[in-house]
């Protein structure tokens, strides 16, 4: 059978997974594209697509369903370009970065981020986002998180790019970690962006948590599905503690290693 190519698609704003995603491809062998899914918080869109180093804009984004890809400093991108371009251009890069906090990489850099290293980028919207998490549940049953849906969308944009290839949606973390954006998905509201509004400050008490589960549990019924909640996630659904539910850079690049390694034996 003729070889397919396998697409990793990575939702991230700070570059750890993605550094995570590539060091699990350059040990497996696996061709293909590695998509990094961005959201409001568009750092490696411009920085892939426009070759433009700049700092997020994230203050207006904070609200975004895909929160934690809201950061102040992706400092992950010196591991990407240490791998593109050496340790000695980095240093430069880094050192103008930290002065001018605007820079413009040149075209050949651009090329290594793109053609060497094999990285694309896509913005999704914090709507679309909610609105493939509805569908996703509505298909198939499953919650997934907003980032994963973020990821998702990415794919769906740019898979036409693509032909013949196989893609890993990488799930960075739990839907329970983010109830205001799973109660809004599991909702029949039109103006879906709105519900999200109105259930997110539900998130920010225990008490209010709770309300928000027995919201959630009715919208299960109405779909006709049984709702259990998973003995292991009981304890983080305190608010302080939801930040348990997500992967570190380690745990994601050996999880994907185990992931596209177990596709390599399928395959042959």
């Amino acid at each position: 059978a003729e070889w397919q190519k396998l697409a990793t698609v990575v939702p991230s704003g700070n570059g750890g997974h993605v550094f995570g995603a590539l060091t699990a491809r350059f040990l497996s062998g696996v061709p293909g594209p590695t998509i990094i899914s961005c959201n409001a918080n568009d750092f490696f869109e411009k920085l892939i697509n426009h070759g433009i180093l700049e700092m997020p804009k994230s203050d207006s984004a904070v609200h975004q369903p895909s929160v934690s890809m809201i950061i102040e400093y992706p400092n992950n991108m010196e591991r990407l370009f240490r791998l593109a371009f050496g340790p000695e251009r980095t240093s430069e890069i880094m050192s103008d970065f930290s002065v001018w906090k605007t820079i413009q990489l040149t075209t050949n850099e651009q090329s290594m981020l793109r053609f060497w290293l094999n990285l694309h980028a896509v913005r999704v919207t914090g709507v679309d986002e909610l609105i493939r998490m509805r569908e996703y549940f509505r298909e198939t049953g499953e919650l997934i998180c907003p980032h994963t849906a973020n990821a998702l969308c990415a794919w769906e944009k740019i898979e036409s790019n693509f032909p013949n290839t196989y893609a890993l949606i990488c799930e960075t973390a739990s839907a329970w970690k983010f109830l205001a954006s799973t109660a809004a998905a599991l909702s029949t509201e039109g103006n879906i962006w709105q519900e999200y509004e109105s259930l997110r400050p539900l998130e920010s008490s225990y008490e209010w948590v709770q309300k928000l589960l027995q919201k959630i549990e009715i919208w299960f019924q109405s779909h006709g599905k049984a709702f259990s909640l998973p003995d292991y996630i009981k304890p983080w659904l305190w608010p302080e503690n939801k930040h348990s539910l997500t992967l570190s850079c380690e745990q994601f690049w050996e999880k994907t290693l185990e992931i596209v390694r177990d596709w390599i034996l399928t395959e042959k």
